[in-house]
């Protein structure tokens, strides 16, 4: 009988814990034009978060104990910006400014510079994925190939055959920080794709004057929130497991570790477990042109 009390308290306990859950709608806009601003991230950091649709609206559960932290709202182009918690049970518009970006220098290809160099996980076919039940990003670290000037002119980036593999993504691309992992981002524009078929899907990026960095440069795929309708589930060990969207192909290979996973509110990690005869890196590649 003392089994059975304790069993019943612990899912009362668990009830009055879920019935407490706050829920926070949210709209992001442009603070100069007053548009939505789709696929903005809200991160409760350490803990989770959220990724807004292409309206920029989103929905996000929180502990009243959470209220007085800080939420981290963030985008592609703009700058990024700590909001209060408690402030949304008021006000459920977010506001972000537009960053204006310094251009460097652009170092122009002569009509002789036709050689490329393509770089990265360049397999036909994969033996392994990345899927998504979460949001995420996936990043594999690609070296700067020579002394001389570099840009980069595409990235691609393989698609399993999935049943939602149409669903959009966002092309990112990041410098190195002082740790190793991804850093400052490089593009500074959203490219966001959509897949028509499996296998390797193109992206071009050589009219955004991509300059390599010598410590080389990542390349991700971020999942984006583009509606319930690319929801899926799969069977996995006996258990049925929800997934969103594309899955990116993946090779078990090399004794380096290249990719890196962002799990939305987390810190870049790198997926440094050897699995068999060799360690998981992410299909994606990059096609490289150096300077005259």
């Amino acid at each position: 009988m003392k089994g059975l009390i304790t069993i019943v308290f612990f899912q009362l306990s668990m009830s009055a814990v879920y019935c407490q859950m706050i829920s926070l709608q949210v709209v992001i806009l442009d603070s100069l034009t007053g548009l939505p601003v789709p696929y903005t991230t809200i991160e409760l950091v350490g803990k989770g978060g959220v990724v807004c649709d292409e309206k920029g609206a989103c929905e996000m559960s929180i502990g009243p104990e959470e209220l007085s932290n800080d939420l981290s709202v963030s985008n592609l182009g703009y700058n990024p910006k700590l909001v209060r918690a408690e402030r949304l049970l008021t006000a459920d518009t977010i506001f972000l400014a537009p960053t204006i970006y310094e251009i460097g220098e652009v170092v122009v290809m002569g009509s002789a510079a036709k050689t490329r160099i393509e770089k990265g996980v360049l397999n036909a076919e994969s033996d392994a994925s990345y899927g998504m039940n979460d949001w995420m990003q996936i990043a594999l670290w690609l070296e700067k190939s020579s002394t001389v000037d570099e840009k980069l002119q595409s990235v691609s980036f393989y698609i399993e055959k999935t049943k939602e593999k149409k669903a959009p993504f966002r092309v990112r691309v990041y410098g190195v920080d002082i740790n190793g992992k991804p850093g400052e981002d490089l593009l500074f524009t959203s490219k966001v794709v959509q897949a028509q078929q499996p296998g390797w899907l193109k992206v071009e990026l050589g009219s955004e004057q991509i300059a390599i960095p010598a410590s080389g440069k990542f390349v991700a795929m971020e999942w984006i929130n583009s509606g319930k309708k690319y929801q899926y589930d799969e069977r996995i060990g006996g258990r049925k497991v929800k997934f969103y969207g594309q899955k990116l192909g993946a090779v078990i290979y090399g004794e380096e570790p290249k990719t890196w996973i962002k799990l939305v509110g987390k810190e870049w990690r790198k997926d440094d477990r050897r699995r068999g005869y060799g360690y998981r890196n992410a299909m994606i590649k990059a096609d490289i042109q150096p300077a005259n």
